[in-house]
Parts: C-alpha cells; sequence; structure tokens
C-alpha cells in the first residue's frame, strides 16, 4: 500500500514539474534571463558550492527530459559559474539520467500517443538505424540539432536499447558540452548563443561532423 501510495506520488510530482517547466521554462532559461541572474547565483554558488551544484545538475536533468531547448544557454551558465570541469561532470551524469528516466517514462506510458505524433519519423529513423546502427545516433548527437527528448522518443518507438541511446548520447554530447563550458567565460558578455562561435570553433565542429558522417557514408556504401 505504502509502496502505491509512494508510486503514485511520485508520478504525481513528475507530471506537475513536466508541466511547470513545459509553461515557464522557455521563458526563465532564456539567454537573457540566466544573463541576469548569473552574478547573483555565481555569489550564491561562493558559499553553497555543493548544494548548489546538486541544484544545478537536477535541473539539467529535467530540461533534458522535458525537452525544453536550453542546453546551450544552460551550459554556458553552469561554465560561468561552477568553472568548465565541474560542469561538464554534472551536465554528463544529468544527461544520463534525464536520457533514463525520459525513455523510460516513454516507453512505459506515452507509445501509443508518440506512435501517432512521430509516424512518419519513426519510419525513417527505423530505416537509418537498420542501415547504419549505433553510428546514426551517434551522429544526431554530435549535430544537436534534433533535441534529446525528440532522439529519445523515437528510440523508444524503434525498440533501441537504453545502453544504446545512452553510450551515443554521452559521447556525441560530450564536444558541444565542452565548447559550452569553456565559452562560460564570456556568458555575461554576449547577446545570443551563436556568438560564441569563433572561425576556428567552426572549423573544429565541421571536422567533427565530418568524421562522424563517414562512417555513415561507408555503411551507405556497403549497403548498397
Amino acid at each position: 500500500m505504502k509502496k502505491n501510495i509512494k508510486s503514485a506520488l511520485t508520478m504525481s510530482a513528475l507530471v506537475i514539474l513536466v508541466c511547470l517547466g513545459l509553461y515557464y521554462g522557455k521563458h526563465y532559461l532564456s539567454l537573457g534571463t540566466l544573463q541576469q541572474k548569473a552574478m547573483y547565483l555565481r555569489e550564491l554558488v561562493s558559499t553553497h558550492y555543493i548544494s548548489s551544484l546538486i541544484v544545478y545538475s537536477v535541473m539539467y536533468s529535467v530540461i533534458v527530459i522535458i525537452g525544453i531547448p536550453t542546453i546551450g544557454p544552460l551550459t554556458m551558465l553552469g561554465g560561468f559559474i561552477f568553472g568548465a570541469l565541474a560542469t561538464i561532470l554534472c551536465a554528463l551524469i544529468a544527461i544520463a539520467v534525464g536520457m533514463t528516466l525520459s525513455f523510460l517514462i516513454i516507453r512505459s506510458f506515452f507509445l501509443p500517443k508518440l506512435r501517432i505524433k512521430f509516424a512518419h519519423q519513426q519510419t525513417q529513423f527505423a530505416s537509418r538505424m537498420q542501415k547504419y546502427g549505433s553510428t546514426y545516433l551517434l551522429t544526431l548527437n554530435i549535430l544537436t540539432v534534433i533535441p534529446f527528448f525528440v532522439i529519445n522518443a523515437l528510440a523508444a518507438l524503434t525498440g533501441v536499447s537504453l545502453w544504446s541511446l545512452l553510450w551515443t548520447s554521452l559521447v556525441g554530447s560530450t564536444p558541444m558540452l565542452i565548447i559550452y563550458a569553456c565559452a562560460g567565460k564570456k556568458f555575461a558578455e554576449i547577446n545570443r548563443v551563436s556568438d560564441i562561435f569563433s572561425p576556428s570553433i567552426i572549423i573544429m565542429f565541421i571536422i567533427l561532423v565530418a568524421l562522424s558522417i563517414i562512417p555513415l557514408i561507408i555503411k551507405r556504401l556497403r549497403y548498397r
């Protein structure tokens, strides 16, 4: 009985958290809003470092779960107040936790609805997974064009294992996390996230994307 009550309360809290995040998240996690709070947060962290790091990691996981596209600004904020290394480690842990919870929740409760919503995308995703395997997932995460939530949903719909989803997400996300976290030094100065992409970073990213696509090209040629 107590176990059932605890499970119900946990699910209720998660639903409320998701609803609040979807309603308020885009406003309160925008670059401008985060910049306004950055100095205050930095001062707060200096006296409550560990607890602030935990709160930051939990928030990061929630953002991954509910799919608000604010990973860039949030990682830069972390780099500004915690330093690059701590932020990268926290972000990777938060992504692992967020992706796992999101994957399990989607697979347990939302598959029928998402199967209708992502019917066309599911067919394309399944076809490419069949051709290229985990390399395709890895490339999607390196490109950072598709939100974690969408990748999670498509992976759950097409029977991708949780392990394949996790390692490709973590490895593929690491380069951009490093760029964002290291750019945290300039967090208070930029007007938009794209300002951090200097010509050298763009060239490095193009090379990285090219290297990730090469296995896809090779597999496509073999498949033909």
